[in-house]
């Protein structure tokens, strides 16, 4: 199949890997926008798995933040989407935890590993508990044939979590 947006063959999220690097980098400034937690010349310190590519995303906007990474920065979270819909899902059948917003919680693990290959960057798998090991098989399953239902998940969560706030 050809990307959405050129004749070339599709790399990830039906896209080549020039339009998929553009997406990528989009969506992080996008989601970074969103989350309103830096500011120019902000000083952090990244938490998590795929610090470097959160690093290397960050970097990429050096220009507009001039952000130093720094061991005593404020504290950056960089897992993925699908780690924060398993993690809040087996919580849930547990105890409810608020969970803090993570940098790369906008992307689907396959799309970070996919990016990390492009752009010759170390991955680095995300862990699950037995229960989250589950949980992701079995919504892997129904992302399969209902996709996007991670995006649905999340979205779904987070204003359950939102409500759980207010309480």
């Amino acid at each position: 199949m050809n990307c959405i947006k050129c004749p070339k063959k599709i790399y990830c999220s039906k896209l080549c890997k020039e339009h998929f690097a553009k997406y990528f980098l989009r969506k992080f400034k996008r989601h970074l926008s969103n989350l309103k937690i830096l500011k120019r010349k902000d000083k952090v310190k990244l938490k998590g798995k795929n610090k470097k590519t959160a690093k290397h995303l960050l970097l990429s906007l050096e220009n507009s933040l001039s952000i130093e990474f720094d061991i005593k920065g404020k504290e950056l979270l960089t897992y993925s989407m699908d780690y924060k819909v398993i993690s809040m899902l087996e919580s849930m059948m547990s105890e409810i935890k608020i969970f803090q917003p993570s940098i790369l919680e906008c992307y689907r693990i396959n799309e970070i590993e996919k990016f990390c290959k492009l752009k010759k960057i170390g991955f680095e798998e995300e862990k699950y508990s037995k229960l989250g090991k589950e949980l992701k098989k079995g919504i892997d399953k129904l992302e399969k044939r209902k996709h996007n239902i991670f995006f649905s998940s999340k979205k779904m969560l987070d204003k359950l979590l939102e409500q759980h706030k207010k309480l």
